[in-house]
């Protein structure tokens, strides 16, 4: 057999592949993608735990006469052994002669690395509707590393291998807290020591041994020995003398204009202590038992204290 003969065939079965090459029925190039630009934000590569989330952020900038098919676009739901796509947004704005596509991925790890392992979020096909026919735009997955939430074994330095007490929590100040408490607390005692001031005196204070005051006193004692017939003329005397000494001299029922006109604060009395002194004479220098009772008396020997005590 010639040479001639042994390239015969060959050059057949190149014929052949060249005709199959060419022929439609062969694959066809792949339609080129609309997508100009593309801007991908990824998250950190490093660092995870079981629980933690990784969000990915894609923008495609892509011709207006290309449509994309949200409907194929990842939908939540469990992408591996490792991931979930916990949440996927999508929104379309104009950008000129081009359609600026952001899709936001948001992927959560519920597994737990024994040790630090290197993890991918997976690749993504973004497709697109085109006049010559549906065509997929490319993003490549991302890598990233994650570990156990805590070693295995840890070095026994510095008390690292014990288990360590809580941080303690960080100062607070105190001292607006403490100021506002200690000006209401002066506040209270000083609304307390007043009315204690105003009921029932303060032994320490002069106006609370004022002439007033004392007979206020001798009338309340006359009263506790439960006698009044025997109790009210004691009482009576005591309640002039706290006259007198008030107005520096005898007062007698015909100068109460004086007495009032030079002591004004206990003006308001006048027609309880005009009835005094006219029921203390009628006592002492009439035919009848006094018109008023030891109780009137310590009433009227009440209001006169607290006038001389300046709080009526």
């Amino acid at each position: 057999m010639t040479a001639a003969s042994h390239r015969r065939p060959l050059l057949v079965l190149c014929g052949l592949l060249a005709v199959l090459t060419a022929s439609p029925t062969g694959s066809a190039a792949e339609l080129p993608s609309p997508v100009k630009r593309t801007e991908i934000a990824e998250p950190r590569p490093f660092g995870y735990v079981i629980g933690d989330t990784l969000t990915r952020r894609v923008v495609l900038e892509a011709d207006r006469s290309a449509t994309l098919d949200v409907e194929h676009l990842p939908r939540p739901g469990r992408v591996s052994s490792w991931l979930e796509l916990v949440r996927a947004d999508h929104r379309s704005i104009g950008a000129g002669a081009a359609e600026r596509h952001e899709i936001t991925l948001t992927y959560q790890l519920f597994n737990s690395a024994p040790e630090v392992r290197t993890l991918a979020l997976p690749a993504l096909r973004i497709p697109f509707k085109t006049a010559a026919g549906a065509v997929a735009h490319e993003v490549p997955g991302f890598y990233f590393t994650a570990g156990p939430l805590t070693p295995d074994f840890v070095m026994a330095r510095d008390g690292l291998q014990e288990m360590q007490p809580d941080a303690p929590p960080p100062p607070f100040s105190t001292v607006a807290v403490r100021t506002r408490l200690a000006l209401y607390s002066a506040g209270l005692t000083a609304i307390a020591l007043y009315f204690v001031y105003s009921y029932l005196g303060l032994p320490f204070l002069s106006r609370s041994r004022g002439p007033f005051a004392r007979a206020l006193r001798a009338v309340n004692a006359a009263a506790r020995k439960g006698d009044e017939r025997q109790g009210l003329p004691a009482a009576l005397k005591a309640v002039h003398r706290a006259f007198d000494e008030t107005a520096g001299a005898t007062v007698f029922g015909e100068q109460l204009d004086r007495f009032f006109a030079t002591h004004s604060r206990y003006a308001q009395l006048r027609p309880a202590v005009e009835q005094f002194f006219a029921s203390s004479r009628k006592a002492f220098f009439g035919n009848g038992p006094a018109d008023i009772s030891l109780p009137w008396l310590a009433a009227l020997c009440r209001d006169l204290r607290d006038r001389e005590r300046g709080v009526a």
